[in-house]
């Protein structure tokens, strides 16, 4: 895979304006208080709805600047940002629930968001209605994002994005049902726009103690490596993480997918062995890419409700991964969420070190507005094992 170095302006000008609104325990409820505006018909088509150029040139500094920012291009806030570089040096970023400022076309809060960015713009990709880059369904269903990778090819980039279904059933933080996966392909043709070209979903009914896949992608062409992760016992400490590949054109056709079952790669989905175990697990949401020869997965251990930072390596996809020492505490509060820690490969990159990011959650709506410091990213060099 092509990893070239981004100019920190890349990475700031996405985040400044993208508040995390935690994306399992406090997304719907937030959803549920925002006054929804109808799409407007005469909205047409926009590649970018701002452009900002910060001069930064560390870590520390942008963190510095996301303390201290408002927004950018109508953006209030947004949870997960997996990002991902093309081959023609732009990166692309995926939100999930995603509020905007009232004077923005479209509904106050949408499913899921985009970005790209190159060295002088962060650009919103918008839809006619408005709405979610990857629609919702007909049903109500929505698709919260996990990861995203590309493959280059001649003309540009495939991009595959994966995602949990999602249905809301109330008002309550807890009334929403996790249905299960699905990717999404988009092309984005080089110097231009990402076009979605189509919506898969993945597997069967979700359930805690068999894999929920699509929480992390790697393209290793000719493989993509879909990595899922599953709660055998709800006395678990953590998540378990399972890998299963495919080729590109058998996006379509989980039949034809392989699964690791701890020895070899086979067809039957129900033998997939865990190549990181549930105790002392990972979150449910992680990253996992390669570098080099080495495979490295990022997660906050324990999930929400756990403290430390850790990274797995492996020689291979499939593992066996092996935790490194914490490299960061993150522990939560009540009153003041850290989760979902993600990694940013194609970001400042420098030997034997990584960016992370991780959200943070402190407060209702009205908080956000009033100080949207207190639902934004932190970002973080720290050293690979």
């Amino acid at each position: 895979m092509r990893r070239t170095t981004l100019r920190l302006v890349l990475l700031t000008a996405v985040v400044v304006g993208l508040v995390p609104v935690t994306f399992l325990l406090i997304g719907l409820n937030v959803r549920a208080t925002l006054q929804q505006k109808a799409p407007d018909p005469e909205a047409k088509p926009a590649y970018g709805l701002g452009c900002a150029a910060p001069t930064l040139t560390s870590v520390e500094g942008m963190n510095q600047w996301i303390d201290s920012a408002r927004t950018v291009a109508g953006f209030v806030g947004a949870d997960v940002g997996a990002s991902v570089q093309l081959s023609d040096g732009r990166s692309v970023w995926v939100f999930g629930d995603t509020i905007r400022a009232a004077s923005v076309p479209g509904p106050e809060m949408v499913h899921n968001s985009m970005m790209v960015v190159d060295k002088k713009c962060i650009r919103v990709v918008s839809t006619p209605d408005g709405g979610a880059v990857v629609p919702d369904g007909p049903d109500g269903v929505g698709y919260w994002p996990t990861t995203i990778d590309h493959l280059a090819v001649p003309g540009g980039d495939k991009v595959a994005v994966g995602l949990m279904r999602v249905s809301p059933h109330g008002p309550g933080t807890w009334d929403f049902t996790i249905l299960g996966s699905a990717l999404a392909e988009f092309w984005v043709p080089t110097g231009g726009t990402p076009e979605l070209v189509q919506v898969v979903d993945v597997g069967g009914r979700a359930r805690d103690d068999r894999p929920t896949w699509g929480v992390s992608v790697v393209v290793n062409d000719p493989w993509i490596h879909v990595y899922g992760t599953s709660r055998p016992s709800p006395d678990s400490t953590g998540w378990a993480l399972h890998v299963a590949r495919l080729r590109l054109p058998d996006i379509t056709r989980p039949d034809r997918w392989q699964y690791w079952d701890g020895r070899r790669w086979g067809a039957d989905p129900n033998t997939t062995a865990a190549v990181i175990p549930a105790d002392g697990g990972v979150s449910r949401v992680l990253s996992v890419f390669q570098r080099g020869r080495h495979w490295y997965a990022v997660s906050k251990r324990g999930d929400f409700l756990g403290t430390d930072l850790v990274i797995w390596k492996a020689d291979a996809p499939q593992g066996p991964f092996l935790a490194g020492p914490p490299v960061k505490q993150i522990p939560s509060t009540p009153d003041h969420l850290q989760y979902m820690a993600l990694a940013h490969p194609h970001l400042l990159p420098e030997p034997g070190s990584i960016v992370v990011s991780w959200s943070r959650n402190g407060g209702g709506l009205d908080a956000i507005r009033a100080d949207p410091t207190r639902y934004r990213p932190v970002f973080a060099r720290v050293p690979l094992p």
